[in-house]
């Protein structure tokens, strides 16, 4: 089930707002996840997928927001 979101809707102004508060180049990919770090979630196999991104050398940013407290959250970190 898709459930992603329409980033045309976000004004081109936050997403250079954001860009810029990161410190990312241009031309970095940016990825975000919302929602509360746990298991379900497979925060346990996104990380290994940046981290082979990079690697590859891609220029790749995760940014993650969501309840972080949880067990998972500091095995992750």
């Amino acid at each position: 089930v898709h459930n992603g979101s329409d980033l045309s809707r976000i004004p081109t102004e936050r997403t250079a707002q954001l860009r810029e508060r990161l410190r990312l180049a241009p031309g970095t990919t940016l990825i975000g996840a919302l929602g509360n770090v746990r298991a379900p979630k497979g925060y346990d196999l996104l990380l290994p997928a940046i981290a082979a991104m990079r690697a590859r050398g891609d220029d790749v940013h995760l940014v993650i927001a969501g309840d972080d407290t949880g067990p998972l959250g500091d095995a992750l970190r």
